[in-house]
C-alpha cells in the first residue's frame, strides 16, 4: 500500500483492483491484507491483543473469537505508532509465555 495519505473513498477505490467486490473500509484493508500489500502485519489471534494489520491509516485487529476491530487514525503517524503499540504488548505476551 502507498503510503500517500488516503481517505476512505481513495482506500476503497484502490482496493477494488484487488476485489471489485469491496464496498467497505474494513473489506478494502482486508484485500489488501489477503494480497500481502498491508504495510504492517503482527500479533497472533490467541495473544493478548490479536492479531493485527496495519494499511495507511487504519489497523484492523481480530480477536481470539474472530472478531474484527477497524481503528481509523488521522493520519498515517498516528496508525504507525498504534501499531508500534500493540506490537510492543504483542512482544511482551510472547515473553510471557516462554
Amino acid at each position: 500500500m502507498s503510503t500517500m495519505a488516503l481517505d476512505a473513498h481513495a482506500l476503497i477505490v484502490s482496493a477494488r483492483r484487488l476485489d471489485r467486490d469491496v464496498v467497505t473500509v474494513l473489506e478494502a484493508c482486508e484485500a489488501f491484507y489477503m494480497n500481502g500489500t498491508a504495510d504492517d502485519v503482527s500479533g497472533d489471534v490467541e495473544s493478548l491483543p490479536g492479531h493485527f494489520y496495519r494499511v495507511a491509516r487504519w489497523v484492523v485487529l481480530t480477536d481470539s473469537q474472530g472478531f474484527r476491530n477497524l481503528s481509523e487514525y488521522d493520519d498515517e503517524a498516528q496508525a504507525v505508532e498504534a501499531f508500534l503499540e500493540m506490537s510492543l504488548e504483542f512482544e511482551a505476551w510472547q515473553g510471557d509465555d516462554a
